[in-house]
């Protein structure tokens, strides 16, 4: 097992006042990095909070609110990591919150697919695997991420694609537009994270590169997750 690691291994202070392209962690940011999560939280909450309280039928309200705390606060944090933190502490634990966060809200946007789209025993089954894997790759962000390694970034696919395993069960329940919902909004969140690990395309390095396309993905894609949660906690 790799050993827990709680500070920066190296002085990343002269790092932090090289070019934008010496580091994408500690560097100059883009001008645009963080506004489209910024904005997402802050349209996050209201829309949050209405299908809690007006849209959602009683027996559904605890998965809605699973979902929309889990969606607010993943936007909140990555909005803070990549507008506000500057110091390079700040930065390295920000990094590993704004990871770890993700995790959470897969996990959160899987609580109203596993109860109230699948149901049952299966419904129990993913709900409990998503979020043991939540879970599992938050404590590794949290206790092992750093510019030299990054922990299972693969469990993000794997997490994010298990909620398909619901699509014949919503085709069923709740329609056709449901499932595409859902897989619509999965291949979004996929083409986002190519990108991401491919840092490409980079159209404007300093202001509107290949990480705010990434965002922009997740936009879009949390969209159709909202739609289809509110399609699902409305009975």
């Amino acid at each position: 097992m790799a050993a827990l690691v709680f500070a920066p291994a190296f002085d990343a202070r002269l790092v932090d006042q090289s070019a934008f392209a010496a580091n994408p962690v500690y560097g100059q940011r883009p001008l645009l990095r963080g506004r489209f999560h910024q904005f997402g939280a802050i349209a996050f909450f209201p829309a949050g909070l209405l299908l809690v309280l007006r849209y959602a039928a009683p027996e559904a309200r605890t998965s809605a609110a699973i979902y929309a705390l889990t969606g607010f606060l993943m936007f909140v944090t990555s909005a803070s990591y990549h507008r506000i933190a500057d110091s390079v502490m700040a930065r390295f634990w920000m990094r590993r919150l704004d990871h770890s966060m993700i995790f959470i809200h897969i996990a959160g946007a899987t609580t109203p697919i596993a109860l109230i789209g699948l149901g049952g025993t299966a419904g129990a089954i993913l709900l409990a695997v998503s979020w043991g894997g939540a879970f599992v790759g938050s404590f590794l962000k949290l206790t092992q991420l750093t510019i030299e390694r990054d922990p299972c970034p693969w469990l993000f696919p794997v997490l994010g694609w298990l909620p398909l395993l619901a699509v014949p069960s919503l085709i069923s329940k709740v329609g056709l537009s449901a499932a595409a919902l859902l897989v619509g909004s999965a291949l979004v969140y996929a083409a986002g994270g190519v990108c991401f690990g491919r840092k490409n395309p980079n159209p404007i390095p300093t202001v509107f590169g290949y990480h705010e396309i990434f965002h922009v993905c997740t936009l879009i894609a949390g969209a159709g997750q909202f739609l289809l949660t509110a399609r699902l906690v409305a009975g």
